[in-house]
């Protein structure tokens, strides 16, 4: 919306620690897990924050990869599990889709009542432990690794070929929170203090606008675009995400107007 946008990626975890840890300003911060926004940020950062998107995982690969002609939505694990084959993942204390692996393969081992899938599919091929999902895509690209553990939108968004989990494990699912919610993963916590246990929930994206902003009002400018129904949705589409009604967490009263009038708070979102 005429807005002059400087984007840092990263994941999500580096990205909240250049704020907590390292005294870093910005004017929006996207999470690709919005309860990282509650738990680390709010209310010490940020006031409030937005959710407004979900994904789901996926297991990505291409035409050259080990096994890629036998690879259903039913035997991908065993696939996994090969020892010839090489799986690439992202660091679980840097970025969501890392622990958010280390969930899908526990509900995997579930689902299929395999006890020790989840310890022998994380015991594999450590060495292509990647900061950020999208690292990943160059260890497709080059041949490294057979199979990458990423989300479904950025497979759309790349072309890729991909196994579609059932909803019981790909995190994709609200009518599966429950579920997602048996079991947890370990992170690294604020301050680089140790770890903290993360539970499995849907995939929901967030945003918030950080205390000390520069420039706040462009930040709800282009934050409001992003949650619009129309130009904002389609480009989260288009981006292979799946928009959802905005909901807004925290301290509603502290909302930009520009963001207010486009949101729900949590308690409006809960009435019948």
């Amino acid at each position: 919306p005429g807005l002059d946008i400087r984007l840092e990626a990263a994941g999500s975890l580096i990205c909240i620690r250049k704020i907590t840890d390292m005294g870093r300003r910005c004017d929006l911060l996207v999470s690709a897990d919005a309860g990282l926004i509650e738990e680390l940020l709010v209310p010490e950062h940020a006031d409030w924050w937005v959710e407004f998107a979900g994904n789901e995982m996926a297991v990505a690969y291409s035409d050259a990869s080990r096994r890629s002609k036998e690879i259903t939505d039913s035997n991908w694990h065993s696939i996994l599990a090969d020892p010839s084959v090489v799986v690439g993942r992202s660091d679980p204390d840097c970025d969501p889709c890392g622990y958010r692996t280390i969930m899908m393969f526990e509900l995997a081992g579930r689902y299929y009542g395999i006890s020790d899938l989840c310890e022998r599919l994380l015991r594999k091929d450590s060495q292509l432990i990647r900061p950020k999902e999208i690292d990943l895509l160059q260890l497709l690209d080059a041949g490294a690794a057979d199979y990458i553990i990423i989300y479904r939108s950025a497979a759309e968004q790349h072309g890729l070929r991909f196994v579609a989990l059932p909803p019981q494990i790909n995190l994709g699912d609200n009518a599966m929170a429950q579920t997602y919610a048996s079991v947890s993963a370990q992170t690294q916590g604020a301050g680089f203090n140790g770890k903290v246990s993360v539970k499995g929930a849907p995939i929901s994206y967030g945003a918030a606008i950080p205390r000390g902003a520069a420039n706040p009002a462009a930040a709800a400018a282009f934050l409001a675009f992003l949650l619009s129904e129309d130009e904002g949705a389609s480009l989260l589409k288009k981006a292979g995400m799946r928009p959802t009604e905005p909901r807004v967490r925290g301290a509603p009263e502290s909302l930009p107007p520009t963001i207010g009038r486009l949101v729900r708070s949590a308690k409006e979102s809960e009435r019948p």
